[in-house]
């Protein structure tokens, strides 16, 4: 089996998980895992599956039935398996929604050494005020030597000044 990545975006419409779908099947594929979401009146899809050696060439069918139906649609070939070296944290962060957040936690993650697997972040309305708040979820892969009080110690530096609260925690 081969492993695949498809990348998908266009206007949202009824059926197109459902086409896609289909057509990893169609081909004898096995259909891995997704991130899948309308954002903005557009859907945008990011799919993993595996399909025999045999049915690579059934892909570009597939790929054209997506793109006809107003699509813009990437495929590549990924790896076998994810790395499974280092330690895996979760960030968990909530607070008052401004420019930038996303900026200064990818940055304390780099300079900690991490790497972000996931990421996902939404803008919603707080309960009591209705005050715009930024909530992201996210998860980091550290090197095998790594220090996570690094990871920690920069996540807390921004905080304060994003007047956010982050958590990190082993996942």
């Amino acid at each position: 089996m081969i492993r695949h990545v498809l990348t998908l975006i266009g206007p949202d419409r009824t059926g197109i998980i459902s086409t896609l779908a289909e057509g990893v099947r169609a081909m004898d594929g096995n259909w891995l895992a997704c991130r899948m979401a309308r954002l903005a009146g557009q859907f945008a899809g990011v799919v993993e599956f595996d399909l025999p050696e045999a049915a690579e060439a059934k892909l570009g069918v597939v790929v054209a039935r997506l793109r006809d139906d107003g699509l813009a649609v990437t495929v590549q070939r990924g790896q076998s398996a994810a790395s499974t070296t280092g330690s895996r944290w979760r960030i968990d962060l909530l607070g008052n929604d401004r420019q930038g957040i996303v900026r200064e936690v990818s940055r304390a993650v780099a300079s900690a050494g991490g790497n972000i697997e996931e990421l996902e972040s939404r803008v919603s309305s707080s309960p009591m005020s209705g005050t715009p708040m930024f909530d992201l979820q996210g998860t980091v892969r550290l090197p095998e030597h790594a220090d996570p009080a690094v990871l920690q110690n920069a996540l807390e530096a921004i905080s304060a000044d994003l007047s956010v609260d982050i958590r990190l925690t082993a996942d």
